[in-house]
Order: C-alpha cells, then structure tokens, then sequence
C-alpha cells in the first residue's frame, strides 16, 4: 500500500509478473481478459502460476491480485468462425450465444443456431459454446425469417 503524499487517500499499487516482466497495477482485482492486455498478448492462453500447479484464466474471471503474484501468458493462433457465411477471427475459445451474435453483428433479438452435420442446433444467449475453427453459426428472426 502506498500513501499519496498531502493527502488522505491510500492509493493501492500491486506488482504481479506476467511472463517474467513486472508490471504494477492499480487495481486489486482484475479480469483474465484486462491482465492478457497488460501483458500485450491479443491472443494469449492466460495462466495462473502458483507453487506446484498452473491454472488457466478465462477472459472473463475476475482474479484478486496479491502482490508478487506471477501469470504465464501462452501465444495462441485464433480461429475462424462462419456467422451467416462471413468469416469472423476470435481468440476466445469459449463464447455465448449473445457474444457470438455480437461478433456477428446479428440482431440480439434474433435467434442462433449453430450448424452441425446439417442439423440446426438452438443456441441460447446465456450458453457457452467451446468453438473450434470452421464452426458455422446463422441466426432467424424470432418471426422465423433469416437475417
């Protein structure tokens, strides 16, 4: 903890290691996603790296930083998905249906579906989708009509 000087505020600097370069935060909480930027990796796998273990960190989980503690940043290719038949490039591996029709740039009201074996497969705005690349989304307004 830092004191500012002339005045009564406590301002709270956390020095964490990402990929063995130190780095101070401001913050005593952060996401996955906010501490692979501070790091500079776009596409990176996040890890948590503790004594005899390393767990991963999803974009979207929220870690209470102590200070010193130290994150491995692994360089992963994106992948493509098909939204309506235009290529979209993510890294994320995992995405829900409201996020995917947002990569898309797809009406939120409409309804998704991803494509498989020919099959059309309900997807619901709050699931998660673990994609891989070449996977096919296409969206019908909720009247049944495509988009």
């Amino acid at each position: 903890m830092v004191v500012v000087e002339g005045t009564n505020l406590m301002h709270t600097v956390i020095t964490i290691e990402i990929n063995g370069r130190r780095h101070e935060v401001h913050h005593r909480a952060l996401t996955g996603a906010e501490i692979r930027a501070i790091g500079h990796h776009e596409h990176g796998a996040l890890y948590l790296l503790g004594r005899d273990e390393r767990r991963f960190i999803p974009d979207d989980e929220v870690i209470e930083l102590h200070d010193g503690e130290r994150f491995e940043l692994i360089e992963r290719e994106p992948i493509w998905i098909i939204i309506e038949g235009k290529n979209y490039e993510t890294s994320r591996r995992v995405l829900t249906g409201a996020q995917i029709k947002e990569l898309g740039h797809q009406p939120p009201a409409n309804r998704l579906y991803q494509i498989e074996r020919g099959e059309r497969i309900l997807i619901e705005d709050d699931q998660k989708v673990h994609l891989k690349d070449g996977d096919q989304f296409i969206t019908l307004s909720c009247t049944g009509h495509a988009s």
